[in-house]
This record gives structure tokens, C-alpha cells and sequence, in this order.
């Protein structure tokens, strides 16, 4: 027997659910010789036979098992709190700027009022992802504990379907061993009725199967050591630091450098517009100056000249720090909300899930590498095939040995009858004899003749 002691199989899920697929055709048809019991294990070593070897197969993880309590109106005021106190500091800044009016300090606004809005959206991202990570590490853990527990269900297979196959023959020789006893008995006069007669060894296909259970668990460690699942779960995901400095990190300083570069352009877009403003007064100013055949006027020239040398290149110009704020504002905003769309369940989960896929082909070459599916054909399939021959041999081996005893039965009861049939002749001749030696004596004993 593969196990000893079938109440260790209830630790494992699922035993009640027939292992040995059915036959696809009624076995008492295909095996027409066969009784009830007989039929159904040669059906069920058919079966067995076609089925493939089995594999391991890791169950994936579902976007619900990372899903946590779903953001409320509430929850995302509650994230968005930090970037709006920041926004509205930075209008006032923005106010203060004005009206200092110092050109180093509209250079350096921009770029500070940048980081600091940057600086307001790190709790919220640091925060969705980190809660995320808790619960994708813990799907992890389960997942790496399952590999064992996967493992074993293979072993729990085949040594269940041995086990069972092994009840079931010692099912069909119960009756028979009586049977094959006397037979063995009374083989030499059997041999006289049918020189050909073979009567099996009924412990010769018991012990077909013997050894299954060792050989499977010996393989099955091999399989175990040889699959590292750690070797397969991305970088950032091996531990919580791993994922702060590989996940977090990179994608907090993605978003500073978007954010940077957002405003480097809208800095760059409002030196050009400066800069062609500027140089469109000055070539006016220069144009009145030499006189124009359109404006003759000296006091107009003059007046116009003035105009343009003095006035503010653009009205733009003074609102560009509250521009700025609200820019920076509605980019943290978007960083936010792209953060936990990116820390989302399913995309976790997806991660997750390839991660256990490759893990999953690593265990089933590993059932290759240390032979343990050749192991599989020989208990699956090449045994089981010998075992089957062996008990249709058997089953036809008892219908001749039932056909020579019933010749054997008949023969002797002819025999019997045979002899009865003699016994009664001679008696009959004897009494005969008997009455004729009477007749011819010269007196009769009984008085006279």
C-alpha cells in the first residue's frame, strides 16, 4: 500500500472527490466476461491509464484578496487636504512675490512653489502604496506556502489512486482466493481434464503496486528543494525596503521631474513671450524715433516712444506666480490620482500572478528534471497497464477453472451412476443364481417338493 493509514488523507481538502475519472463506456460492456466488481476496476485502470500525469498547479491570487475598504468622497477630501493647504500658502507666496518685485525671486519661485506642492502629495502616494504592499506581501506568503502544500497534493493524488485501485483488486480476489486455493490443491487433476489450465498467483498481483508510495514522496522532496520561489518574485517585492527603494522611490522622483519639468516649460514659454514683446517695443520705439512717413507729428513720435521703452512687456506677466501655483497644484493632484490607479488591486494581483506562474512551470520542469513524472509513468501507466492485463488474465483463468470443475463434477457423478447401474446387476444376477441352486436340490428344506 502506498499509505499505511488512510486517516492521514484528512488533513487534505477535497478527498471526497473521485480522483479516477469515470470510463467513458460502461466497463461491463467492454468486459463482458467479468462480473460487477472485476468490471468496474478494469474500468477504472482504463481510465487511469489515459489520464496525463499530474501537474502542479498554483491557484492565483484575485484582485478582491488585496482589495481594501474602497475610497469614499470622505477618504479622498482627507488625501487631498495636504496639496490644497499647500496651494493656498502658495497663492499667498505668490501675492508676496508681486509685490516684492524682485526678479530672482520670480525666477525661484516657480521651482520652490514646485517642490513644495511635490512635497504635499508624498504622504498620499507613500501611504496607498505602502497599505497595498501589506497585503500583496501576505498574498505572497501564501503563495510561497502553497508551493509545499501543491506539492504534496500531487503526492496525496497518486498515492490516493493507488491506494485506491489497491482496495479495489483486494475487492475483486476476496472471493476468488478460496477458489484459487482448492485449485491449487487439485491442480494435477485439473491438468488431466485441461493440460493448458493456468491458475494465477492472486499475491503476484497485489504486490504490482508495492513500493508506489515511497518513490512518489522521495521524488516529490527532490521537487520541493529544487523550486526557490524567492528566486522568482521581482525585486521589489522581496522585502518592504526592497519595495520602498525599487517601487516608491523611482516613481516619487518620476513625478518630481515631470513636475520639475512642467514648469521649466511654462518658465521658458514666458521668457520667450517676454522676450518677443520686449523686442517688438523696442523696434517701435525706434521706428517713431527715426520718423515714420505715417506719424510726422515730433510730439507724437516722442510721446509713443516713451510708451513703449516704459510700459510692462505683457499683463501676464504680474499673474504668472499664481499661474505657477495653480499649475504645481493640479499636478500633484494628477500624481495622486495616477498613483492609485497604479496601487491598484488588480494590478498588484497581476503582478503577483505572473510572479506565481513562473513558479508554477519552474515546479512542473522540476517534476522532469528529477524524475519524477518518469516515476508517474511507471506507477500511472505502465503498471497499471501490466495489473490490468494481470486481472483480465485472472478473470479468465476463473472462468476456465469453473468450467473444469463442472467437468469434473459431471464426470464424477456419471461415474456414480455408472457403478449404482453395476451394483444393482450384479445383485439381481446374484439372487438369479441363488433361486436356480434352490430348484435343483433333492428336498427342500421347507418339506416336500
Amino acid at each position: 500500500m502506498a499509505s499505511a493509514n488512510k486517516a492521514d488523507y484528512e488533513e487534505v481538502p477535497d478527498v471526497e472527490e473521485r480522483l479516477i475519472p469515470f470510463p467513458e463506456k460502461d466497463p461491463r460492456e467492454s468486459y463482458p466476461e467479468a462480473d460487477e466488481i472485476q468490471a468496474r476496476l478494469l474500468g477504472d485502470l482504463d481510465s487511469l491509464i489515459a489520464l496525463p500525469n499530474p501537474k502542479v498547479e498554483l491557484p492565483r491570487i484575485k484582485a478582491e484578496q488585496l482589495a481594501g475598504a474602497p475610497t469614499t468622497w470622505k477618504g479622498l477630501v482627507g488625501v487631498l487636504k495636504l496639496p490644497t493647504q499647500t496651494f493656498m500658502a502658495s497663492v499667498i507666496a505668490s501675492a508676496l512675490v508681486i509685490i516684492w518685485g524682485s526678479p530672482i525671486a520670480q525666477m525661484l519661485y516657480p521651482y520652490l512653489v514646485c517642490i513644495a506642492a511635490f512635497a504635499s502629495s508624498i504622504p498620499a502616494l507613500t501611504d496607498r502604496f505602502t497599505n497595498q504592499s501589506d497585503k500583496a506581501f501576505e498574498a505572497l506568503d501564501k503563495a510561497d506556502n502553497t508551493i509545499d502544500s501543491q506539492v504534496d497534493a500531487v503526492t496525496f493524488k497518486v498515492n490516493f489512486i493507488v491506494d485506491s485501485i489497491q482496495d479495489l483488486v483486494k475487492e475483486v480476489l476476496a472471493p476468488i482466493r478460496p477458489k484459487l486455493m482448492k485449485a491449487q490443491k487439485a491442480e494435477a487433476i485439473l491438468r488431466k481434464f485441461d493440460d493448458s489450465i493456468d491458475i494465477p498467483d492472486p499475491d503476484d498481483i497485489e504486490r504490482e503496486l508495492d513500493g508506489c508510495g515511497d518513490a512518489i514522496a522521495e521524488k516529490m522532496e527532490q521537487v520541493k528543494r529544487a523550486v526557490d520561489f524567492k528566486k522568482f518574485i521581482p525585486l521589489f517585492l522581496r522585502s518592504k525596503k526592497n519595495f520602498s527603494m525599487y517601487l516608491i522611490y523611482p516613481v516619487l522622483v518620476v513625478f518630481l521631474a515631470l513636475q520639475l519639468y512642467g514648469v521649466y516649460q511654462t518658465s521658458q514659454m514666458k521668457t520667450t513671450t517676454d522676450e518677443a514683446t520686449t523686442g517688438a517695443a523696442a523696434t517701435e520705439s525706434t521706428r517713431f524715433l527715426r520718423g515714420s512717413v505715417l506719424d510726422t507729428d515730433l510730439d507724437t513720435m516722442v510721446e509713443k516712444a516713451r510708451s513703449y521703452t516704459t510700459e510692462e512687456p505683457s499683463d501676464s506677466v504680474s499673474w504668472y506666480p499664481f499661474w505657477v501655483s495653480l499649475q504645481v497644484f493640479l499636478s500633484a493632484v494628477t500624481e495622486i490620482l495616477i498613483g492609485f490607479i497604479m496601487s491598484q488591486a488588480a494590478a498588484f494581483a497581476a503582478v503577483l500572478n505572473i510572479t506565481i506562474g513562473r513558479v508554477e512551470n519552474e515546479a512542473n520542469r522540476a517534476l522532469d528534471s528529477t524524475g519524477a513524472t518518469e516515476v508517474f509513468d511507471e506507477y500511472l501507466t505502465t503498471k497499471m497497464e501490466v495489473l490490468r492485463l494481470k486481472v483480465l488474465k485472472l478473470v479468465k483463468s476463473m472462468i476456465r477453472i469453473d468450467k473444469v470443475q463442472e467437468k469434473m463434477i459431471d464426470t464424477a457423478s456419471l461415474d456414480v451412476s455408472d457403478l449404482a447401474d453395476s451394483a444393482k446387476e450384479k445383485m439381481a444376477e446374484a439372487k438369479k443364481k441363488q433361486s436356480l441352486s434352490f430348484n435343483k436340490l433333492p428336498w427342500s428344506p421347507f418339506g416336500k417338493k
